[in-house]
């Protein structure tokens, strides 16, 4: 009898351990959580650039805008864009090949906004010359690069599937120049 005790007292003490060893550490994160929050909150500097990725994903399904995030390597290697021509970034692209829709903001540091404009005009004129997906080719002829102050955004955005299936080649280029204007419009509105 005095060995169930003993496990039996054993055990609780245990239990009630771990219990409170759990609760002290919900505690310590949930309070350690809303401390991060708060210092960023306090210390958020929301540039233009993120405005713009906000604006501009609210205008587009969420299903069709780019989903895997562009490192700023690939930014230098496959855009051409200077590591140290890059002061902050947003950019997204698509996850399969198949597809081409893509957002690139850049910050650039002070004074670079030119040759970043150049480096992202350079890709969109060789990006149009690859070889694409019959339905992705009006997109990509409808991308543009645009410029304000130090931030130069590429964009090739776009909800395509309102083209009937009897549409000209008039009528879906027009439409992927419409699509990519709603992104246009919504970052200029952010500079006025």
């Amino acid at each position: 009898m005095n060995k169930k005790l003993l496990f039996l007292i054993i055990c609780i003490t245990l239990t009630l351990s771990i219990t409170l060893v759990g609760c002290s550490q919900n505690n310590n994160s949930s309070s350690s959580s809303s401390s991060s929050s708060k210092s960023s909150s306090s210390n958020s500097n929301i540039t233009k650039i993120d405005e713009a990725l906000t604006k501009v994903k609210s205008l587009y399904p969420a299903d069709l805008f780019p989903t895997m995030e562009i490192d700023k390597e690939t930014l230098v290697d496959k855009y051409g864009i200077h590591k140290d021509d890059i002061k902050s970034y947003k950019a997204l692209g698509p996850m399969m090949s198949a597809h081409v829709d893509t957002f690139i903001a850049i910050e650039s540091t002070d004074g670079k906004a030119s040759e970043v404009e150049s480096s992202l005009k350079k890709y969109k004129d060789e990006f149009e010359k690859d070889m694409h997906y019959p339905s992705n080719l009006d997109k990509v002829k409808a991308s543009q690069v645009v410029k304000h102050g130090d931030d130069v955004y590429y964009i090739i955005l776009g909800d395509m599937s309102t083209a009937s299936d009897s549409a000209t080649e008039e009528q879906l280029v027009e439409l992927a120049k419409s699509e990519v204007k709603k992104a246009v419009d919504s970052i200029n509105s952010l500079y006025k």
